[in-house]
Order: C-alpha cells, then sequence, then structure tokens
C-alpha cells in the first residue's frame, strides 16, 4: 500500500514523459516452437476466446499441444513504445468483450515460478463453453499482476532507460470447471513462463538496439 501511494505522487507531467513514440525496426518477438513437452501446432487454429486489445508494436501467438492431444494458447503484446493511445493499460485493452464472455472465477496476484499472473475462468454467453486464461504483465523486465501498479511502475522503468511494457495470456478450452485446467496453465507457467518474458525482453532489446544503430 505504501508503494503505491508513494508512486502516486510523482508528477503527471514526468508520467507523460515515458512516451517514446516510435523506432525505425520492431523485432518479432520469437516464442519457443517447442517447450518440454509441448509442440507448436504446424496449422493455425482460430481460438474461441482472445482478448481485446490495441496499440501494441509487437504481437506473438502460438498454440501447442501434447502427447495426450491437450492444447493451450500463448499471446503476448508488446509496447516497445509507448504514446497515448498506444499503450499497455489503457481502458480499450481488455481481457474479454464483455458481450460474448462472462468471468465465472477469479483468482488474483498469483505467482508460479517467480512469475506473477491472475487466473480467470470465463464463460461464453451463447453456449456456456468455458476457456481457463492466465493473465499477467511484464514492465521493464520485472513480472507484476496488479494492473495499476504496473501502470505506475513504467515511470521508474523509464528513470531507468526503459521504455518496455507487455501483457500475456496462456489459455487452453475447459472441459468441466476449469478447476484442471487452471491447474496445468500454473503448471505451464511454472516451467516455461521464464521462457516467455525472455522472448519478449529480446525484442524489445533488439528493437532498440537496432534503432540505435541506425542512428
Amino acid at each position: 500500500m505504501v508503494t503505491v501511494v508513494a508512486a502516486l505522487v510523482i508528477p503527471v507531467g514526468l508520467i507523460k514523459a515515458q512516451n517514446q513514440d516510435s523506432l525505425e525496426y520492431y523485432a518479432p518477438i520469437e516464442l519457443p516452437q517447442q517447450m518440454g513437452e509441448w509442440q507448436s501446432l504446424r496449422v493455425s487454429v482460430s481460438p474461441t476466446w482472445s482478448p481485446l486489445m490495441r496499440g501494441y508494436t509487437q504481437k506473438a501467438e502460438i498454440q501447442y499441444f501434447n502427447e495426450d492431444n491437450q492444447r493451450l494458447a500463448v499471446s503476448v503484446y508488446l509496447y516497445s513504445t509507448q504514446a497515448p493511445g498506444r499503450e499497455l493499460i489503457q481502458d480499450a485493452n481488455r481481457l474479454y468483450d464483455y458481450r460474448n464472455w462472462r468471468v465465472v472465477a477469479a483468482d488474483y496476484h498469483q505467482v508460479a515460478g517467480g512469475i506473477a499472473y491472475n487466473q480467470f475462468a470465463l464463460e461464453e454467453r451463447s453456449n456456456s463453453q468455458r476457456v481457463s486464461v492466465a493473465q499477467g504483465y511484464h514492465v521493464s523486465g520485472i513480472s507484476y499482476s496488479n494492473r495499476l501498479k504496473a501502470k505506475l511502475l513504467q515511470v521508474l522503468g523509464f528513470l531507468n532507460g526503459r521504455h518496455d511494457a507487455a501483457e500475456f495470456f496462456v489459455s487452453t478450452t475447459c472441459e468441466s470447471d476449469c478447476a484442471v485446467e487452471k491447474d496445468k496453465l500454473h503448471n505451464f507457467i511454472t516451467q516455461y513462463g521464464e521462457r516467455i518474458k525472455e522472448a519478449t525482453e529480446r525484442a524489445y532489446f533488439l528493437s532498440v538496439s537496432s534503432d540505435r544503430a541506425l542512428d
């Protein structure tokens, strides 16, 4: 609580100053094609659910399956540069479209393998199909699950020369009440969440280094 209060007194002008409009080149986020027992699908399959995101500079989506033919999807939205209307924390960015989905369960501020995230069970309004979704933030190399802190601590990242912020999602379709799938996502993030974070940071640093080389 003390941390949040202290962050709130940072001058508005400094918060605006964190915006870095653009880079000459944005490196792709290269998620691993295989992570342990999980291998990427060779064909693209349209997900049942996807978040509402806009203004990102880089995006990666990949679907994995294992030998039991279980499937899950990973998506990352990276903001290597930010400006009004093109920033990670904004009203337009939402976990789901409320017209089509509703939240039936939520567990906030989870941690797995050093990665902070929130866990949701979403239900599609039209057919009651459920999906389990893990969601979290990576801001200037640090993992967060709290949206407000992720917003405020972007300022501290700017003071250290970092302009990057990202949001990641790991999701899978539920067979029943999403309890089994919740554990599956927790185990996946425990084992491979750091690799997702590393791939995201690599894309940012490659973008920045390429931009400097072009100066």
